[in-house]
């Protein structure tokens, strides 16, 4: 590598890390919407267990859970259920 071509790779290194370290834009803080929160939360769940041996047995569970959140309230529903 030549002179010329260490500088323009030091230049360009220099460049790509000052983007990187302003954040790689041009829009102010004011400019940027913060994202919307999630309307609501939801989780589901399953489970099977199988046992052998002296007695034999079968246990199966499901369950869902959803939050929404506001401000000042939040709503939480759930339902689980077993068999077994």
């Amino acid at each position: 590598m030549n002179r010329r071509e260490e500088t323009a790779a030091t230049l360009t290194t220099a460049l790509c890390a000052s983007i990187v370290a302003l954040g790689g834009g041009t829009a102010s803080p004011q400019d940027a919407k913060a994202p919307a929160p999630p309307k609501w939360e939801t989780v589901a769940s399953a489970g099977l267990a199988l046992s052998r041996g002296n007695s034999e047995s079968v246990l199966a569970t499901l369950g869902i859970d959803s939050v929404r959140k506001w401000p000042k309230d939040e709503v939480l529903l759930g339902a689980k259920g077993g068999y077994g």
